[in-house]
This record gives C-alpha cells, sequence and structure tokens, in this order.
C-alpha cells in the first residue's frame, strides 16, 4: 500500500460522509471536502457543477491527491504515518497550518539546534530532508509533538471563535485516535 493510500484511508476512515452542521464554518461538506474545495477541483478539472452530495470514496480520493497529497508534496516524506499525519492535518486545519504544525514539532525535537527549520508552512527539500531525518530516529515523538501542535491550533480556534467549541471533542479524540493507531515507531 502507498504511502498515499495508507493517508488516504485512515482520513476516511475518521471523516465519515455527508454532513451539513449548522456551527461548521466549512459548510456542507461530505468526505471531509468543503462544499468550496469541491466546487474549485470541478472547476479545476474542467466539469460541471455537481451537489456535494455526490461525492463518492472514488472522487473523495481523487480530490485528496490533487488538492491535498500533491500540492503538499507529500511524496517527499518517507516515514508513511509522518506524511499520513500531515496530509490529515491538512485536510482539518489547511495545507500551511498543516506544515507549520509540521515544523514547530520537528524543531521542538531536533537536537541539532543548527538544524531548526523556518517556520514558513513550505514543505520543500530542506523541511523534507530534517523530517525524514528525525522521523527515522525519533518517529513516535515527532508524532506526538505534531498532535500537540494541532491540539494547540484548535484550542487557539476555539477561543476565538466559541462556536466551534461544538468540534472540540471530536478534534480532541480525533488526536487520540491518530496516536493510538501509530503505536511506537
Amino acid at each position: 500500500m502507498s504511502n498515499f493510500e495508507h493517508a488516504f484511508d485512515r482520513t476516511m476512515a475518521l471523516e465519515g460522509g455527508y454532513s451539513d452542521h449548522p456551527l461548521d464554518s466549512g459548510g456542507r461538506t461530505n468526505y471531509g471536502i468543503t462544499e468550496a474545495t469541491y466546487r474549485a477541483w470541478l472547476a479545476g478539472q474542467r466539469l460541471d457543477a455537481a451537489d456535494i452530495s455526490d461525492i463518492n470514496p472514488a472522487i473523495a480520493k481523487l480530490i485528496y491527491k490533487d488538492v491535498y497529497w500533491n500540492p503538499l508534496k507529500l511524496d517527499l516524506i518517507g516515514d508513511r504515518n509522518v506524511a499520513a499525519e500531515i496530509f490529515d492535518t491538512a485536510v482539518n486545519c489547511g495545507h500551511k497550518s498543516a506544515v507549520k504544525m509540521l515544523q514547530r514539532a520537528a524543531n521542538f525535537i531536533n537536537p541539532d539546534a543548527d538544524g531548526l527549520l523556518e517556520v514558513d508552512g513550505i514543505l520543500g527539500p530542506v523541511t523534507a530532508s530534517v523530517v525524514n531525518r528525525l522521523a527515522e530516529r525519533y518517529g513516535m515523538p515527532l508524532l506526538r509533538a505534531m498532535n500537540g501542535e494541532q491540539y494547540v491550533y484548535y484550542r487557539d480556534l476555539v477561543e476565538r471563535r466559541p462556536k466551534d467549541r461544538a468540534f472540540a471533542r471530536g478534534w480532541t479524540k480525533r488526536l487520540e485516535v491518530l496516536s493510538d493507531e501509530f503505536g511506537e515507531s
């Protein structure tokens, strides 16, 4: 199974199907894909507009690959669990935020103070090299640090937008599931 397949399967298990929660800032979603993301993807593919409820797992897979995996350059990340965590975080928090969380987490566990990453939200060759090196030696600490950064992101979001408190338990549970699933690296 490819790293993308692993990440996709894990995220699909967490996202579920169609949702139209009145407090969700993303509006209507299906398999974790917002209506705006779906419409932008359709336009980029030069396909006619369709209703978000029409998304099925095969279409979701295409969208996730085109909109999340490829733009993030996640094929540069060798560790499938780290790649899956970046992917899932991007789906839930956005591309740039996910990479910034990764960079902060890598800097936190990196014993080489001269090898710290610029926290710029860009997953390029320098970030990939440092992350791959750290993942080989400190896989689980890196994943835990990434989840810690994600928790802080969610906490700050709820403080800024109290309506999002409705999702806080689910987000926290999502972090537990990810940590438990990976086991020790």
